[in-house]
């Protein structure tokens, strides 16, 4: 996909573009949801980062990458009751790494 192509050379504002026109197209994409999702939650774009990666979990509950970053936008904007079993899964599927680090964090406060 040309989105991730731009992501990995960091063109992030072509990335989003592309991304942006995969959802307009197939409101259901979920991994797109997801990386617009994140890219927000990056630009500090709280709000509009959580509600597309509320869709996308909607859509892929069980997706650990989504999880995570839906609890970690969840976490940034002080919610952490909505983060704690979000990430408590995710820990089911990654228990170790930088991630998995972040989520116990979060879960000890």
């Amino acid at each position: 996909m040309q989105a991730y192509d731009a992501l990995s050379a960091g063109d992030r504002a072509a990335a989003r573009q592309l991304f942006e026109q995969v959802v307009a197209a197939d409101p259901q994409d979920a991994l797109s949801l997801a990386n617009l999702g994140l890219m927000q939650l990056q630009d500090d774009q709280l709000v509009q980062g959580v509600a597309l990666l509320e869709r996308a979990h909607a859509l892929v509950p069980d997706n650990p990458d989504v999880q995570f970053f839906l609890a970690a936008g969840y976490a940034e904007s002080g919610r952490l009751a909505e983060a704690r079993p979000l990430l408590r899964q995710f820990l089911e599927s990654e228990d170790s790494g930088e991630r998995a680090d972040y989520a116990r964090r979060i879960l000890a406060q």
